[in-house]
């Protein structure tokens, strides 16, 4: 179990969604080395700014998404949107 490996859990849980629950990137039954290396991983992507969390109020759900959006393949993109 390494902070790298979690790192790579938390984005592919990410992938394909705007945004999932801070809560949800802990299993149910995880044991507490678990929680610790992913909490570490979610500070790490912080850190490079590719992940961002956001709260809208006290106690409230926090929301971990993506820090930057996927470049589209510039092939599926019509010509109108390059001029």
């Amino acid at each position: 179990l390494t902070v790298r490996d979690r790192m790579n859990v938390i984005l592919e849980a990410l992938e394909g969604q705007e945004s999932v629950s801070f809560i949800s990137l802990f299993e149910a039954s995880c044991h507490r080395m678990v929680i610790i290396v992913t909490f570490l991983a979610l500070l790490e992507l912080i850190r490079l700014r590719t992940a961002r969390v956001f709260q809208a109020e006290s106690f409230g759900p926090i929301l971990v998404s993506r820090a930057f959006s996927l470049v589209p393949d510039p092939a599926e993109l019509d010509d109108s949107e390059w001029r």
